[in-house]
């Protein structure tokens, strides 16, 4: 069953001789998740907007301002945590479940793209995922939902590219070998 879970999202996939293959994930494969994502998350953000609590947006708000204030303690937990709050608690609190299972299933591949920011991290790129998030949350903290919806669009247009051109850059000898998912 595992496998099979896995392989739904594009993890595994079964070679014509019955064994399992892991990855490589391609730019391709990031692209397609992306676009996946570009698409069905403003939705469902917009559909979430009005179970979102003001004291759940303030409080990622203040947090997300305290690590743009020191972004050198922003390593791969902290950002793990940062994306979780918007593109999980956030999104994925819509009331279509079959809409929140598409766009967890297209998430779920790319967390090896988050992981591997601890290789080639750059101040510049944690503080430009920070400001991003902050413009999607200040805009439903104003409850301009809309304007959230298109922030959102525009923070996963440029993480498209990032990804993408990190997944080319990035070796095995890169990647921590104590993953807290695994």
């Amino acid at each position: 069953e595992i496998i099979t879970r896995m392989e739904r999202v594009g993890l595994v996939s079964q070679q014509a001789n019955g064994r399992w293959q892991v990855g490589p994930m391609t730019e391709a494969d990031v692209h397609d998740h992306y676009a996946m994502r570009r698409i069905l998350e403003p939705i469902a953000l917009g559909e979430a907007a009005a179970r979102l609590t003001p004291a759940m947006i303030d409080a990622q708000i203040a947090a997300l301002r305290g690590f743009r204030a020191d972004p050198g303690r922003v390593g791969t937990r902290e950002l793990l945590l940062i994306e979780r709050w918007l593109h999980q608690d956030i999104v994925l609190a819509c009331d279509n479940r079959v809409l929140a299972d598409s766009i967890k299933r297209s998430q779920l591949p790319l967390i090896s793209t988050h992981i591997s920011f601890t290789a080639t991290r750059s101040e510049a790129s944690v503080l430009c995922t920070i400001d991003q998030h902050l413009l999607v949350l200040e805009a439903l903290c104003r409850g301009d939902v809309t304007a959230a919806a298109a922030a959102l669009t525009a923070h996963l247009e440029l993480a498209a590219g990032v990804a993408g051109a990190r997944i080319n850059q990035i070796s095995p000898v890169d990647i921590p070998t104590a993953l807290p998912f695994l």
